[in-house]
């Protein structure tokens, strides 16, 4: 096989750190080049994991070799902490390392040398990151199908993508606030005090970072140079698109068309729900991945004296299980957080949401908004946590429980200790769970009948013109693995789209002046006023949209754009209501209830529990319990009788 020659890429380095680097190594010396490896190690792992980069990331003793690739320069590392280049974390403990063994340090580059005045600088490409597989054959098969992916834009095009999403990320992720700078990592606020820089000048490097990475994972891409790794830990395969923000998807085709993106709703957490169903419930499974003797038997001392402890007809855990598995987890938490769900508050809710669900034991108190919304799935998975800490203490203590050898030991972490294995354990069994479904399944099939697609954790990137046929085998093998009526799917097109443009917020439709009170993404509510304002009635109908084209009747050309209910919708997918409060029970309906769900007997009676404490969320939208009703003679349709106890 032919050897493939070094690629030397570009990074933007602040000069402060070049600054500091010349002096101490030329810049032709190995150790110039391996200090800039380094660096860059540090920029893409912060960027990988979506981490600021004033957050200090743990870096295990062999995950640091690796990047150096050997021992012979180990020791640059305490080299660039005696200049000031890199700071380690000082624990709780007092200690710099973490972890069962001592191996693992918590570092970050100096936020005193970054800032926007940096010089790209050219640098040799570790081998590892260009070509790192584990010789598994599904792993191949992974890289000839990214052999076929291609960046369908020019360098203007690519420039513009970069600064528009670095720009979306850092008003996002940062908050400037006098003397202290506030960010969000994972669903976690995190605050620093800029003493020593500028909050300004970071922001501005962290932007020009961001779109710098951004440009770099496009032109590997370019250049072929691949990296596809199955992770030990949790059985996922990695390569260059699972982490790549869902922006660099709109300049990519494959094979000449634009990628379809199939995803499971809410993975993990449909995962855990299935679990869950199946330990709570105890129905005959036949799904092979949830017949894990160790997780029954771990259930047992934990689930009886939870299990029937609600006063409601239905615990926090059945509503877990139902919302999840109709694929509106997330947009059910948002609801009972905000009162409301739009794109910003679903995504905060998920983000607190998984936050909450794979922290340790410290930040499982009864103050956050997860255990808020479901504390008796809380207070589940927090004695599940502390049963596997003590499980992993008989392990280390006298090496019971041998199976649980495998999880105290992560690339990333290094050793772990019982706290530590104990509250990783239900997270990377999920994920382990996830592989099998996606990888050994899923992919397997989908390969097996040489289809060009590629994996990315939860979801399957294809071809739009084989959309059907892999959608058709993915359901296949779901209705297997998870029964029907047991998962959502969505589909999106990975292209760069244009927004519609909104409906109006006032509109005069059949002799009625019209006023938008609430909307979502799908759904909105109108209110209907006749001349003298009084108020006669509820629309609510799911948003459709129209392309654009010329209308040949106004004789003028119309952008895309959403579009009021034709008169053939009402009935079917746009509804008059006659009080505010069934026009939220209809809206709730369309949006977080779009199918039957297929959960356990009483699933109509749980579907109206669920409305109503959700319509009590949001209370502040339906104003006086004494609102005026339209008159008997004015009402118009269709009050949902499935809903019709919701008052």
């Amino acid at each position: 096989m032919k050897k493939k020659s070094n690629i030397k890429v570009g990074i933007a380095i602040p000069n402060s750190i070049i600054d500091r680097l010349l002096p101490e190594y030329g810049e032709a010396s190995i150790n110039y080049n391996k200090a800039i490896t380094i660096i860059e190690a540090m920029v893409s792992k912060h960027m990988r994991t979506y981490s600021p980069m004033l957050q200090y990331l743990p870096y295990a003793s062999d995950l640091k070799r690796k990047i150096i690739g050997g021992n012979a320069y180990y020791r640059l590392w305490n080299d660039l902490i005696k200049m000031e280049i890199l700071q380690t974390k000082t624990l709780s403990n007092g200690h710099e390392y973490s972890y069962a063994g001592g191996v693992c340090k918590h570092l970050r580059i100096n936020p005193a040398l970054l800032s926007g005045d940096v010089k790209l600088v050219s640098y040799i490409l570790p081998q590892h990151a260009l070509d790192s597989d584990n010789g598994e054959l599904i792993c191949q098969q992974v890289k000839t199908c990214l052999d076929r992916v291609e960046v369908h834009a020019n360098n203007v095009e690519i420039n513009i993508e970069a600064i528009k999403y670095a720009t979306s990320y850092v008003q996002k992720k940062f908050v400037i606030k006098g003397s202290r700078i506030k960010y969000q990592n994972k669903g976690k606020a995190y605050g620093e005090n800029t003493q020593g820089f500028s909050p300004q000048a970071y922001l501005q490097y962290e932007k020009l970072l961001v779109a710098e990475c951004f440009k770099l994972s496009l032109n590997k891409i370019v250049s072929k140079r691949f990296y596809v790794n199955r992770c030990d830990t949790n059985n996922r395969i990695n390569h260059n698109l699972t982490n790549s923000p869902k922006a660099i998807f709109n300049l990519l085709l494959l094979e000449g068309e634009d990628l379809v993106e199939i995803d499971l709703s809410c993975s993990q957490p449909l995962l855990l729900a299935h679990l869950l169903k199946s330990l709570l419930f105890k129905y005959n499974n036949t799904i092979s991945i949830f017949n894990d003797t160790h997780l029954r038997e771990i259930s047992e001392g934990i689930f009886p004296p939870l299990l029937f402890s609600s006063e409601n007809d239905y615990s926090d855990i059945d509503v877990f299980i139902s919302v999840t598995m109709a694929g509106k987890l997330y947009e059910y938490f948002s609801y009972k957080l905000y009162g409301r769900c739009d794109d910003v508050t679903r995504d905060e809710a998920k983000q607190e949401f998984i936050s909450a669900i794979y922290s340790g034991i410290a930040h499982s108190g009864s103050d956050n908004a997860f255990t808020k919304v479901f504390p008796e799935l809380a207070s589940l998975l927090l004695q599940w946590k502390k049963e596997m800490i003590e499980r992993f203490k008989q392990y280390f203590d006298g090496g019971s429980y041998p199976e649980l050898k495998r999880y105290t030991y992560s690339k990333n972490k290094g050793k772990k200790d019982a706290r530590s294995a104990g509250c990783d354990y239900l997270p990377v069994r999920m994920t382990e769970f996830e592989s099998e479904v996606f990888i050994d399944e899923i992919l397997t099939r989908l390969y097996g009948k040489n289809l060009i697609v590629l994996s990315k954790h939860d979801s399957i990137l294809c071809k739009s013109s084989e959309k059907g046929e892999v959608l058709k085998v993915v359901k296949a093998q779901l209705n297997r693995l998870l029964g029907k009526g047991g998962y959502h799917l969505k589909s999106d097109l990975l292209k760069r789209r244009e927004d519609p443009r909104p409906l109006p917020k006032n509109l005069t439709k059949n002799g009625y002046a019209l006023k938008q009170i609430h909307r979502s993404k799908t759904v909105a509510i109108y209110v209907q006023k006749i001349e003298n304002g009084k108020t006669v009635g509820y629309e609510v109908f799911k948003i459709k949209t129209l392309k654009a084209g010329f209308d040949k009747y106004l004789n003028i050309e119309v952008p895309f754009r959403e579009t009021y209910p034709r008169t053939s919708d009402w009935g079917s997918s746009a509804w008059t209501s006659t009080s505010k409060e069934d026009a939220f029970s209809r809206f709730l309906e369309l949006e977080i209830f779009q199918r039957k769900l297929d959960v356990n007997e009483g699933e109509d009676c749980l579907q109206k529990w669920i409305i109503k404490d959700l319509l009590k969320n949001m209370s502040h939208d339906f104003g006086s319990k004494n609102q005026e009703q339209v008159p008997d003679h004015q009402k118009v349709i269709d009050k949902p009788e499935s809903l019709g106890h919701v008052a």
